[in-house]
């Protein structure tokens, strides 16, 4: 059975501040669901091409924390305290950094929009192993077409596209230095939370099936809500946006259950609500009670 993550509150810091907001990746993320990118849709391949994607930190194994300090990069103050909203943004990007409509929608900002992506792994103290790898990803994706319409693409750079590695390599990175840090809930809450507001309703308007995406958030959220522990340390709002989500679960009779049910309109509209006020909550930095 998954082992359920218990995290030490006591160790994860929230520094007080302003509410973040991103309008350069808000802005990224819109035009890359916008009818700007339609072309994407001309071929059934546009989205099967990110598979790298299908290691997403929320789909690996969450095996217990055992609440190791984290072993911070040589460049890197050792003092400065965890910040978890930092986790949750770091989480965002890698929901969407394996996605090609975001990577073109960011083609002419896309040095400055990792740029901000590699300042908060560093500030989050990941390994050199981490940022070596987050490079490699940046030059990996400079390496191919981006501007061009996907139909415009050749085959060769198609399949450069389809069998990367290095995207995964890097999820499996960030998810080890999350753990160390007991940290990877609030990684696993920034990527589904997006996964919701922005991969559901594109899936949805585009006739995409969106159910293996959806059920894997609620399979996440589900046992999220299962740790006592720190399902009750979370903002009453943000407890409820989960357990909306993991209710899907109970829908299937259980988390062993193989019988996917049809999904209604006001379950993808309710879960996609969900994921606005948890990404909403996070913004104000108030995730925790």
């Amino acid at each position: 059975m998954k082992a359920v993550v218990i995290v030490s509150i006591a160790i994860l810091v929230s520094l007080g501040g302003q509410a973040e907001t991103r309008p350069d990746f808000e802005d990224a993320l819109r035009k890359a669901n916008s009818l700007e990118n339609a072309h994407l849709l001309e071929s059934v391949n546009s989205e099967s091409l990110h598979a790298l994607t299908t290691a997403r930190p929320g789909d690996m194994d969450e095996s217990n924390s055992t609440q190791t300090p984290p072993e911070p990069n040589s460049s890197s103050p050792t003092t400065a305290p965890v910040d978890i909203y930092d986790w949750y943004q770091i989480g965002e990007y890698m929901d969407c950094i394996g996605y090609l409509r975001f990577n073109q929608a960011i083609a002419d900002t896309l040095e400055n929009t990792y740029d901000v992506l590699n300042q908060l792994l560093v500030k989050v103290r990941c390994s050199d192993q981490t940022l070596d790898e987050f490079k490699q990803v940046v030059g990996f994706f400079k390496s191919l077409p981006l501007k061009k319409e996907l139909r415009k693409w050749t085959e060769q750079e198609k399949k450069k596209w389809q069998t990367g590695t290095i995207v995964s390599d890097l999820y499996f990175s960030v998810l080890a230095d999350a753990k160390k840090q007991s940290a990877n809930v609030f990684l696993r809450l920034g990527a589904d939370a997006l996964e919701l507001v922005w991969t559901i309703p594109w899936y949805r308007d585009n006739n995409r099936d969106l159910k293996s995406s959806l059920f894997k958030v609620a399979n996440e959220f589900f046992w999220i809500r299962r740790d006592s522990v720190f399902f009750s340390s979370l903002n009453p709002d943000a407890a409820d946006a989960i357990d909306v989500v993991a209710k899907l679960m109970d829908k299937l009779g259980g988390i062993n259950s193989s019988i996917v049910p049809e999904l209604t309109n006001g379950d993808v509209m309710d879960c996609i609500k969900s994921g606005r006020t948890i990404r909403s909550l996070a913004q104000q930095r108030n995730l925790l009670r």
